[in-house]
């Protein structure tokens, strides 16, 4: 079992808006600690996650202790959506949150390089990813798994 701690579509909303960003960092990881420590588990990287309206898992959140950016990448497919750095959390990056939501509960991944959100997109790297009419197989080579 892999604990995970889920956020609704609306939480950065109602909760984060115009706070502290190293504030609201060390709150969800304190609370995520407290959920490791509830039953004994131990990873290195964080499973935090904001829900669409479905429910389901639509945002995977990258928060790191002592840093005031955080990462957003599609729950779907691993593909970075985008990161936001800032000593206070904007409203905007909230209304971010909510349409980003929507837009992959409706089966679309943003595109890394025009930024519009498609049916279909080309992997590349780690966690990279083009719509057809940006991708360009010179420079968006496949992830390299030979190591996995």
């Amino acid at each position: 079992m892999r604990p995970e701690l889920h956020f609704d579509y609306l939480h950065a909303r109602n909760h984060w808006n115009n706070k502290r960003v190293r504030n609201i960092i060390r709150d969800v990881l304190k609370t995520e600690k407290k959920m490791k420590d509830a039953i004994n588990y131990k990873w290195a990287n964080s499973h935090i996650f904001i829900d669409a309206l479905s429910g389901k898992p639509a945002i995977i959140v990258g928060m790191y202790n002592n840093s005031e950016t955080i990462t957003f990448w599609n729950a779907r497919n691993g593909i970075v959506i985008d990161s936001f750095t800032g000593k206070i959390w904007l409203p905007e990056w909230s209304n971010k949150i909510y349409e980003w939501t929507s837009q992959i509960d409706s089966g679309k991944t943003k595109c890394n390089d025009c930024g519009e959100w498609v049916n279909h997109i080309n992997h590349y790297d780690f966690a990279g990813g083009v719509c057809d009419k940006c991708y360009n197989p010179k420079v968006h080579r496949a992830p390299d798994t030979r190591g996995d």
